[in-house]
């Protein structure tokens, strides 16, 4: 007999840098979050159902209901993990919805997101096929997001059209109208975020063609559920959490096997088995986003060792020497050359 699939609420999950999020706000107020739970899945993801547990003692504890307000407000791009750095690498903001559609589940897998547009407006909606997470998950959702959207046209003020939640009219609906600078509407049948379509035009000052595509193919094997440790395409997938782990700095064998949910020991044998080692990957993904961003000629050498977390452009020029034999400059001289000819 086969087993009775659980309710969608109880599968969900939600980064659990949100509850450090939390975390760090309560302790701003003098209040002590509540242990760990230790049901998480993995070190990445925290449970739906905690998430809003914690929301609603921590609610109740601070005598604030509009606490998902305050939360919203303080979720960045870095909290999304894979997600919020692919968006930055878009090249508009119309290209980051679009990826944000797609993949939103990496970051927010209760209800799925679609989208309808016309000449003026493009609407997100969320119906509750899934399940309802109630008032303070769901506002704390889109209060980030519109946050998501303010960071990215970089005005503190950008409203949107309009909002609407799914869940029952609160005491003070005027608050949200402030936050929100728009109409927002409660006992509505899903939650829906309008904005203008001319917002989708605009460029996007991150904006980094080729980490967008290596982010993008990683987000697509995490959607397929591929690969993980003992996949067969282990290699690229280590390099691809490499590229995404050098915008914070180089990254240790350590932070790629927690991404992976495996031991640091496991990984090294895995790789081993492929004949590689994790250094060499390291070398070889620097070597060709090097190559790569060498062809722009808009980026300096300064701006492509940062970019490849090397602490001085002296320390990037001597390895890539010893990779190609060519210093940098040479290398994209004779790139230049071979475009001309």
């Amino acid at each position: 007999m086969s087993q009775i699939a659980k309710p969608a609420l109880e599968n969900a999950s939600v980064p659990y840098s949100y509850r450090r999020i939390l975390q760090s706000y309560l302790a701003e107020q003098g209040i002590t979050a509540p242990e760990t739970r230790t049901d998480a899945p993995a070190p990445s993801r925290y449970p739906l159902l905690a998430w809003k547990s914690d929301l609603e003692w921590a609610a109740k504890q601070l005598k604030d209901p509009y606490l998902g307000l305050t939360l919203g407000q303080r979720i960045a791009p870095q909290h999304l993990g894979l997600l919020g750095h692919m968006v930055l690498a878009c090249a508009n903001l119309g290209r980051a919805l679009a990826h944000w559609q797609r993949f939103q589940s990496l970051a927010y897998d209760v209800n799925p997101m679609r989208l309808e547009q016309d000449d003026c407006f493009i609407d997100l909606i969320w119906g509750t096929e899934n399940g309802r997470p109630g008032a303070l998950v769901d506002e704390t959702a889109i209060t980030g997001l519109i946050q998501f959207f303010r960071n990215l046209l970089a005005d503190s003020r950008a409203a949107p059209v309009a909002v609407d939640f799914v869940n029952p009219r609160p005491a003070n609906t005027q608050i949200y109208r402030d936050w929100f600078a728009c109409s927002v509407g409660f006992d509505c049948q899903q939650t829906r975020v309008r904005i203008p379509t001319s917002w989708l035009d605009t460029p996007l000052d991150s904006a980094d063609a080729d980490l967008a595509a290596l982010l993008e193919q990683t987000a697509r094997q995490e959607l397929s559920g591929r690969p993980d440790a003992s996949s067969d395409r282990l290699v690229e997938r280590v390099q691809s959490l490499i590229a995404l782990s050098l915008q914070q700095g180089t990254p240790g064998a350590e932070q790629v096997a927690m991404q992976l949910h495996c031991s640091v020991r496991h990984l090294h044998r895995q790789l081993e088995r492929r004949g590689c080692n994790f250094r060499s990957l390291l070398n070889d993904t620097r070597l060709q986003l090097a190559k790569e961003f060498l062809r722009n000629s808009e980026l300096s050498l300064a701006d492509i060792a940062q970019r490849l977390a090397y602490s001085e452009s002296s320390a990037f020029s001597r390895s890539f020497k010893q990779w190609t034999g060519l210093t940098p400059r040479d290398y994209r001289a004779a790139k230049g050359a071979q475009t001309l000819k």
